[in-house]
């Protein structure tokens, strides 16, 4: 990716995503450019996946997402699926 951190902030129940190109951008996890705007966003819901895929990528980023931050995140955690699910 690109020598800039990706920023990313809050705004509408989206993560919006700036600071690199639109199509490295839209090239990462559930991330969709915006038409009304012009910007590219990730629902909300997806938050913790793009963070996990941007670590794990090594791809340099910028949280400014309220209330969230990286060191709060345990990125060992294996998440189990819901007795729903299984």
């Amino acid at each position: 990716m690109a020598d800039q951190p990706i920023q990313l902030d809050y705004e509408g129940g989206t993560v919006v995503l700036s600071g690199a190109p639109a199509d490295q951008l839209l090239s990462l996890p559930h991330c969709q450019s915006d038409p009304r705007t012009g910007v590219i966003r990730a629902e909300g819901r997806h938050y913790r996946p793009l963070i996990e895929h941007l670590w794990r990528n090594k791809v340099p980023f910028t949280d400014n997402v309220p209330g969230r931050s990286i060191e709060k995140i345990d990125l060992n955690f294996l998440r189990q699926p819901e007795p729903c699910a299984k």
